[in-house]
């Protein structure tokens, strides 16, 4: 199998295009990075946010759990009943 000769200047092209895809990807990670961060501290506010209104109104927490909480378990009791999920009653 004959050896292919590269010449110098496809050398430095490919080398070029090589460290501009390195650059790329760097700040494609940078940026990633930093919008997870922005994405982290938006989370913490909002934590914070609903801590303090839990602790503001207790009772209207506790009472909006318990309806999510109700209409969640009546809604998948009315799928798994409507769609079948368990043995039918064929009396």
């Amino acid at each position: 199998m004959p050896a292919t000769r590269i010449e110098g200047a496809d050398v430095e092209t490919f080398k070029s295009a090589a460290v501009d895809a390195l650059e790329d990807g760097a700040y494609a990670v940078k940026r990633a990075i930093k919008s997870v961060g922005r994405s982290v501290d938006r989370l913490e506010d909002v934590r914070g946010e609903a801590s303090h209104r839990i602790k503001r109104h207790p009772f209207t927490a506790v009472g909006a759990a318990m309806g999510a909480g109700l209409l969640l378990g009546l809604s998948a009791g009315w799928i798994v009943g409507r769609f079948g999920g368990g043995p039918s009653r064929a009396d």
